[in-house]
């Protein structure tokens, strides 16, 4: 088995499902360092491993440790085909984890509700839905502005401390030293 090609297959079958190092590594059941270690062919993960890659990563077990043959297990489908529960191609819904139990991811799920709602073509849920994604944007603009608003004010009230401190510090200075009267004592004419 070639060991860096290993980890090549490895990241494209991890990229294929949509999953970041960390998901992977958690629905693999190891960790993350780990599973970086095996992409990028620190080491070479042991057989059981490898038999939850192919199963986590839907991939034929031949083409992940050679190269050769067909990656995908069920290579008739295209994306948006269904094959069980899920969309070949989206990402993943619910994965069936090493415990047998699924994990769904919350961003998954969500972009594969609103998929389901767009190729509905329900145009009042359609219309629905692209409403409150312009309320959304909206209402995070102003969220924004609000926050760089508070910064410039927060700005602003601390060089107001400033001036009031250095504005007490003359005040301390000039009672500790108040100014002399400059006026100018009358001077004696002299007499001729």
């Amino acid at each position: 088995m070639d060991l860096n090609s290993l980890g090549k297959r490895l990241i494209e079958a991890r990229k294929k499902k949509f999953l970041t190092q960390l998901q992977a590594a958690d629905l693999v059941g190891i960790n993350e360092r780990s599973l970086q270690g095996h992409e990028l062919n620190e080491h070479r993960p042991g057989n059981n491993t490898i038999d939850r890659y192919v199963r986590i990563y839907e991939c034929n077990k031949e083409y992940l440790l050679t190269g050769k043959g067909k990656f995908s297990l069920n290579n008739n489908k295209k994306d948006g085909e269904i094959r069980g529960d899920k969309r070949v191609g989206e990402g993943f819904r619910s994965v069936r984890s090493i415990t047998g139990e699924y994990s769904v991811s919350p961003y998954g799920e969500a972009s594969d509700g609103l998929r389901d709602i767009f190729n509905s073509g329900e145009q009042v849920l359609i219309s629905a839905i692209q409403a409150n994604i312009r309320a959304f944007q909206v209402a995070a603009h102003r969220e924004h502005q609000n926050a760089q608003q508070s910064q410039k004010i927060k700005d602003l009230e601390e060089k107001c401390d400033e001036f009031k401190k250095r504005l007490e510090y003359l005040e301390r200075k000039l009672e500790d030293n108040p100014p002399h009267d400059h006026k100018e004592e009358p001077t004696k004419q002299k007499v001729m």
